[in-house]
């Protein structure tokens, strides 16, 4: 499962947990060639943060760079 799929069940999932707090949820991950499984020596790299917010809603912002052109894929 990618980075941001489990970003996305871990929010909801503390978000249910928390349901009847009503706390704003913020997560965030660091993305690497290494931090993948199957390492690679990509030069990309990236970060992404997710907010579940009282009401529910879900926010995700993901930046990257270092993709070299010509890229046909890539995991987060």
């Amino acid at each position: 499962m990618n980075i941001v799929l489990r970003t996305i069940a871990l929010a909801t999932a503390l978000g249910l947990a928390g349901a009847a707090t009503a706390q704003e949820v913020n997560l965030r991950g660091v993305l690497s060639g290494g931090n993948v499984i199957s390492a690679t020596e990509s030069p990309a790299t990236g970060e992404v943060a997710a907010v579940l917010a009282e009401d529910g809603t879900l926010q995700l912002d993901l930046v990257f760079a270092g993709l070299e052109p010509g890229a046909t894929g890539a995991a987060l």
